[in-house]
This record gives structure tokens, sequence and C-alpha cells, in this order.
């Protein structure tokens, strides 16, 4: 059963469960689980991997605080995506979390523990 997340929920659950994760390379263009990227000159590699990495559902974006939310993997687009580039974020669901540092590092990773919202 999935939980319906407030913004709060969805960036403190991204911040709070970012332990569990085995972070991990994606398939592609990516030399580790740790890239630098230039957002800007790799948005469409960027959107690629995070089509190819989530399976279809329900992701969730954790901006900030009050600026999280949860979006269809369907949904997701570049015009969506650029502005959050100023930022540091995350996309999460149940199986798999991508992180984007204020550094510009792109790390990729699963969940090694159960979903914390299943119990």
């Amino acid at each position: 059963m999935t939980v319906p997340l407030t913004s709060r929920l969805i960036f403190g659950s991204a911040q709070t469960y970012v332990n569990g994760i085995t972070w991990k390379r994606p398939a592609g263009q990516f030399d580790s689980e740790y890239q630098s990227l230039d957002i800007r000159k790799n948005l469409s590699l960027f959107t690629d991997t995070i089509a190819s990495f989530f399976e279809d559902g329900l992701i969730y974006v954790a901006v900030c605080r009050n600026d999280s939310f949860s979006i269809q993997k369907k949904d997701i687009n570049n015009e969506l995506l650029l502005p959050l580039f100023e930022k540091s974020f995350s996309l999460w669901n149940e199986h798999l979390h991508v992180r984007l540092n204020s550094m510009r590092f792109l790390s990729f990773g699963k969940w090694n523990t159960s979903y914390p919202f299943d119990k």
C-alpha cells in the first residue's frame, strides 16, 4: 500500500533513509555510481537515464521541506527538471533513489532495507 506523502514527509524521508541506500552505477554512459554532470549540457542524458532507471509509477521529488512533490514517471520532462538543477534534489520511489547534490554530483542507488512506508 502506498501512503500519500506531504512535501515535508517526502523531503524528510529522502534525508532520513539515505543511509539505507546502496549506491550503484546505472547502465549507459556513466563511469561510476557517482558522476559529475554539467546538467545543462547533459539534460537529455539525465532524463533518458531516469527513464531507464525507474519503473513506471509514482516518483517522489525531494527538493526542500516545502517544495517537494510526487509525480508519475511518464510526466517527468525537461521543463519540469530544469529549474530543479539550480538546487540539490533527489528522485526516489520504493526501490530506487537518484540524488543530484549542490556540487553537481549525480548518484544512483537502491534501497538496501525494506521500504520504510510498507509497515
